[in-house]
Parts: C-alpha cells; structure tokens; sequence
C-alpha cells in the first residue's frame, strides 16, 4: 500500500516539473549605453550609466523580463560597473518588442583628459525571463563604444 503512494507521488511530481523544460525561442536582444560619463562631464567617484536594451519576442508565448545581472568585463575604459541585479517585470507579448532603460551603479576612473576616457567598455548582462513554458536566461557579451565631446565617436 505505501510503495504505490510512493510511486503515484513521484509520477505526479515529475509530470509537474515537465512542463518547464518545454522549448521557447529565445528572444532577441539589443544592449546599448545611453548615457555614460561624457554625457555627465567626465565625473570621477560613482556615478550612474543609463542601459537599454531592446528585447524582441519571436515566440508565441508571452515572456516576461524578470531581472539582469550586469558586471564589467576586462580592465580600461572610463568606468567600471558595480556588480549588481536590477529587478523588472516586463511582459513583451508574442511577436513584439519592449525597450526598456535603466540606471546601473558604476565608478568612473578616468577623467575626460585621461588616455582610456574614450576607450570601450565591455559589459557581460545576463538576462533573466519567466514563461508560461519555464524560466530561462540569455547571455551576452557587449562591447560598447564611449563617445565624447571633442572626438565623437570612436
């Protein structure tokens, strides 16, 4: 009598925990810097970086951007970011976009005369989502160009 609990229990459970490795194609991202230290005079000490990032849905299920995780990669450049997450709750519908922005946390080294004030900055985002098919997250990896006042950009 108990084995056949046991067994109708765990039947159960794995048939739960199936539907979350359903399949979803993962949507498309854009990650570019909008405003960074040029746009705020080339301060030193902390100060904030203004993010976007395009996520387009070619799926046929709704997604819904649940956070991201950003932290510099490499040395140079004219900051570096404070390892964070930033929380969201984002719903882009099937076949649609959403752009969103955000301020992350981040250290500006260099001033606007310095050798690296215009040297990229490369930044590692995971992203995280939640489905109706399960969670799932997408990396990438993005170099991005500084501009300035006296050179435009690179």
């Amino acid at each position: 009598m108990k084995n056949p609990l046991v067994a109708a229990v765990c039947c159960a459970l794995l048939a739960c925990s199936s539907g979350g490795n359903a399949k979803i194609i993962h949507p498309e991202l854009q990650f570019v810097q909008l405003k960074g230290p040029a746009e705020q005079n080339y301060p030193t000490g902390d100060i904030e970086v203004q993010y976007g990032i395009r996520i387009a849905n070619r799926s046929s299920e709704p997604i819904t951007l649940r956070r991201i995780q950003l932290r510099s990669v490499g040395l140079g450049g004219p900051y570096r970011l404070q390892t964070r997450t930033y929380f969201f709750e984002r719903v882009i519908q099937p076949e649609k976009f959403e752009d969103v922005t955000f301020w992350a946390k981040a250290v500006a080294e260099s001033d606007g005369m310095a050798n690296d004030a215009r040297a990229p900055v490369t930044v590692r985002a995971v992203v995280f989502f939640s489905s109706p098919a399960g969670g799932f997250r997408n990396v990438l990896t993005q170099m991005l160009e500084q501009t300035g006042p006296l050179g435009g950009p690179r």
